[in-house]
């Protein structure tokens, strides 16, 4: 009797995980869909070090602090090289579109060109998001069956605590 007790239990935690998860978006497909794009200037700041790095932190925070006084501005991420672990080198961009930043003196920018791009709305919490080489693998294989070339770039664009949007620019 005490096994069907703790049997049951068990079972009810296992539907309860799932219905969170579900609830979290855990299931969530990743759309994907080619669109034509209008050109993306970005103006924010570069980071090349180890995650554990305080100024990755501090990036973060000034384009973040810059993006709640800019109504209407997304922020934007491009990880160039990401780290595997928390000792490995990152590659990062951090950034608002050009037209949200008034001052841009110690800032960097990045430019992508009008055209064909790859992109992909994904709608989860971010303790269920699909890891972001789940989601290149996925936009790689949807443009090679579409016939487009490889993208090389991939710009997050954070829309929101649960939604993100990556744009993949296709260089001809």
């Amino acid at each position: 009797m005490k096994k069907w007790i703790i049997g049951g239990y068990l079972l009810f935690l296992i539907a309860l995980g799932f219905y969170q998860f579900d609830r979290m978006g855990g299931f969530n497909e990743i759309v994907i869909d080619i669109q034509e794009i209008e050109a993306i200037d970005l103006t924010g700041i570069y980071f090349k070090g180890v995650p554990e790095d305080e100024a990755i932190g501090l990036a973060f925070q000034t384009m973040g602090d810059l993006q709640s006084k800019a109504s209407g501005s997304t922020l934007h991420t491009i990880y160039f090289v990401e780290p595997a672990g928390k000792r490995d080198t990152m590659e990062v961009f951090v950034g608002l579109e050009d037209r949200f930043i008034l001052e841009s003196e110690g800032f960097s920018k990045q430019s992508f060109p009008a055209g064909t791009s790859v992109v992909a709305h994904i709608e989860a919490n971010r303790f269920v998001m699909p890891s972001p080489n789940k989601i290149k693998q996925k936009m790689e294989a949807f443009a090679l069956e579409n016939g487009l070339n490889k993208p090389k770039v991939f710009i997050d664009m954070l829309l929101g605590p649960d939604e993100v949007r990556v744009v993949a620019p296709i260089v001809k």
